[in-house]
């Protein structure tokens, strides 16, 4: 054995040494942040704009299947004010109802036709359709329009959507509606 094929042996030796060793070590992560600090709102462009652009909504999902409506959940957000402009084809229009008085609507497209692979067009009788309803206060029904079967219901909303208030009972998006 020469001095160099030596000198290769112990620092291919030192270096495996290592790098197991290294491997093996648990090292814990550290994360740090900086303190929160209080923003002034009109100095936040993002939320400035955000809040300008949005609205309060309740955003709906409504099961349609074939002529059977049922809420399958909904929640209060803020959302876009722009409405939707859907034109042409099948739709489902929803109007929030405080009692009797409409206090927001919009109208989505209707998924009712789904191309398949191996099938072509289909008709998909049962399906799910999201929408976010502006709305100006407390709604306690949606009404729901669906164009491709002619079907029209009048769905509570459930109470939970409106737990949210507890923290903030004055809101007008909190108090009841007539009854």
């Amino acid at each position: 054995m020469t001095l160099r094929s030596g000198a290769c042996a112990v620092a291919i030796v030192v270096a495996a040494a290592l790098a197991g060793c290294a491997s093996q070590a648990v090292v814990e992560p550290t994360v740090r942040t900086s303190e929160p600090r209080p923003v002034d709102p009109r100095q936040d462009l993002v939320n400035v704009q955000y809040l300008r652009d949005s609205g309060p909504a309740l955003l709906v999902a409504v099961r349609i299947n074939d002529r059977q409506l049922s809420v399958v959940n909904a929640v209060l957000a803020q959302a876009p004010k722009k409405a939707s402009r859907e034109r042409g084809g099948d739709v489902v229009t929803f109007t929030a109802l405080s009692g009797n008085q409409p206090v927001g609507s919009v109208t989505v497209a209707d998924q009712i036709i789904n191309v398949q692979e191996n099938k072509g067009i289909v008709l998909t009788p049962d399906r799910t359709i999201h929408a976010a309803i502006p709305i100006a206060r407390r709604a306690d029904a949606i009404e729901v329009r669906v164009s491709a079967t002619g079907t029209t219901a009048r769905l509570p909303i459930p109470d939970e959507v409106y737990r949210v208030c507890e923290a903030a009972p004055n809101d007008p998006l909190c108090a009841r509606p007539p009854r």
